[in-house]
């Protein structure tokens, strides 16, 4: 079973690698980078590497990220080091908006904005 995980999991990341070298997720990649929450990136995973992971009581870990004052959750995951990647994406996913669109998009960056704006007054 774990040889057909890590088979089907080396097929992903090739085609992951594929996609992003193919001219749509290249402009996606330059896009992403475009965002003010991509260069947010590495203080999102260093505050990661800071900040919470407790053990469950079913022997599973969860990750708590704290990000301009608010405490963002990742999902239960089997190991210490997943859960702060899933806390880490759960940030990162919450800053560049989510699914939100439209006006409530523009809401989300202002309140951002606004409490980066706070903290290095």
């Amino acid at each position: 079973m774990e040889k057909i995980h890590q088979r089907r999991s080396l097929q992903l990341r090739d085609q992951q690698r594929a996609w992003q070298e193919s001219p749509e997720g290249r402009k996606m990649l330059e896009f992403r980078r475009s965002l003010p929450a991509y260069k947010e990136k590495n203080t999102l995973l260093t505050a990661v590497s800071r900040n919470q992971t407790k053990q469950l009581k079913n022997n599973q870990f969860r990750a708590t990220v704290e990000f301009n004052g608010m405490q963002i959750m990742g999902q239960p995951c089997n190991n210490k080091k997943s859960a702060e990647k899933d806390a880490a994406a759960e940030a990162l996913q919450w800053l560049m908006g989510g699914n939100q669109a439209g006006h409530e998009h523009l809401n989300h960056m202002s309140m951002l904005l606004k409490k980066s704006k706070k903290d290095h007054n």
